[in-house]
């Protein structure tokens, strides 16, 4: 899959064994195929098969999100409620983007 650097994106860092990950996984599924994918990169990181990526982060809890924004260079964790309306919201507002259609 090829992302454009330029957008901002997404990092979901989810583990199969985790009940969180579980219950949250068809609800950011969701998410991923409404959102308008010109805007924004989604990237998900499964804890047990790309643990360097785990480790590279820093992640210690699962299901954890960040934000990539390429204007600030920044990483923003995501703390809001596992919702679609909080995941939106949160976008929105850091990447400064609708990534509605």
């Amino acid at each position: 899959m090829k992302y454009n650097l330029k957008n901002p994106t997404l990092l979901f860092f989810h583990a199969d064994w985790c009940g969180h990950c579980q219950r949250f996984m068809p609800i950011f599924d969701k998410f991923s195929k409404n959102i308008n994918g010109g805007k924004l990169n989604i990237v998900k990181f499964d804890a047990d098969k790309e643990k360097n990526y785990v480790k590279s982060f820093g992640i210690q809890g699962f299901p954890s999100i960040l934000l990539y924004e390429p204007n600030t260079k920044r990483f923003i964790d995501y703390n809001g409620d596992r919702t679609i309306t909080d995941l939106v919201k949160f976008v929105n507002e850091n990447a400064n983007i609708n990534i509605i259609n």
